[in-house]
């Protein structure tokens, strides 16, 4: 892919899914970096506009400051940009940012659920997104065992 949206929200997935981007945007790409404030209808001046707005002024500049620290100075080869939104759906604020930047590829950690489904903002924008989306696995030895392979039967 010629550009990448990497959904940042400073944990090790998605920190994860930031590395596997970079490997694969080659030099003269682009690489986005969102990061998506969860809006609860019980915030200040809360108002709806299609979903997604700046973040909190309070929150903004340092967002932008955290979100600047994970561009590496020294790579030229790509072209980085950053940004913050709120919005009450996160899946449709990757979406939506998305379409607006025109990327190739969506760019996201792993994050489970519940039965070790993959986690809600995951599925929502696994079924919603109109750009190819790549979920980057955790590594195994973080992954819970599940089933009966990970039940000692030996006394």
């Amino acid at each position: 892919p010629r550009s990448v949206l990497v959904r940042v929200d400073f944990s090790a997935p998605s920190l994860r899914a930031l590395a596997q981007a970079r490997q694969l945007v080659s030099p003269g790409g682009r690489i986005h970096l969102l990061h998506v404030h969860l809006r609860k209808l019980s915030d200040p001046d809360w108002t709806d506009h299609a979903g997604v707005l700046p973040e909190p002024p309070a929150e903004h500049q340092e967002v932008l400051r955290r979100l600047q620290v994970l561009v590496p100075p020294d790579d030229t080869a790509v072209r980085w940009s950053v940004e913050g939104v709120s919005a009450r759906e996160v899946a449709l604020a990757i979406c939506q940012a998305a379409e607006r930047e025109g990327v190739d590829l969506v760019c996201m950690g792993e994050r489970e659920g519940h039965g070790g489904r993959p986690a809600d903002v995951t599925r929502e924008l696994l079924a919603r997104c109109h750009r190819p989306v790549l979920v980057v696995p955790s590594p195994a030895e973080e992954r819970e065992p599940r089933g009966w392979g990970s039940v000692d039967l030996q006394p």
